[in-house]
């Protein structure tokens, strides 16, 4: 501050999140503080000392993100679910998936929560799928179905001089089989 020999000031500001208690006679030096920015917002605010003011920009904080679990295992019926997203205030987000069976259309500006849901895996051969949310990952891994197997007969009747056939068998794709008897 530069200011005649003899010349009181004062410091002051009128923003919250700037502080001053400087004040002198003639030359001398303001001294002020800022708080954090948490938000993504950049804020403009002022330091004024006796009639000249200082305009002070403050930047914005860079937007970080953040899930309450990173991996999540399901069963094969179809489910839903919901995790947490912390972010920096005002930064926005949209959850997303690249997978068919894993549906969500959450988002917002700031903290808040992604809800989707998970179809039912009819095949026995397990998955794993993704939710997506800025540059943060959310792993779905989910069960294939228990493998059930049914034949087209339960039982068949031969006469003494022995007999070759077949029976027809039902499973789900991916169930592995191996056929055997009981009897040599």
């Amino acid at each position: 501050m530069t200011a005649a020999a003899g010349c009181a000031w004062t410091a002051s500001t009128t923003n919250t999140w700037i502080h001053t208690s400087s004040s002198g006679s003639g030359n001398g030096t303001a001294s002020y503080s800022l708080d954090a920015n948490t938000s993504s917002i950049s804020r403009t605010g002022g330091l004024n000392v006796d009639g000249q003011a200082l305009v002070i920009v403050q930047a914005g904080a860079a937007c970080t993100y953040s899930l309450s679990m990173t991996n999540v295992s399901f069963s094969a019926p179809a489910t839903n679910g919901s995790l947490a997203v912390t972010v920096v205030s005002g930064c926005p987000w949209t959850a997303s998936s690249t997978h068919s069976w894993i549906h969500t259309t959450s988002s917002a500006s700031g903290n808040g929560t992604i809800t989707y849901t998970v179809d039912a895996n009819t095949s026995s051969i397990p998955r794993t799928g993704a939710i997506f949310a800025d540059s943060q990952t959310l792993t779905i891994n989910q069960a294939g179905v228990a493998c059930t197997y049914s034949l087209s007969a339960t039982s068949a009747s031969y006469s003494a001089s022995g007999s070759n056939d077949s029976v027809n068998i039902t499973a789900l794709g991916g169930c592995a089989r191996t056929d055997s008897t009981t009897n040599s």
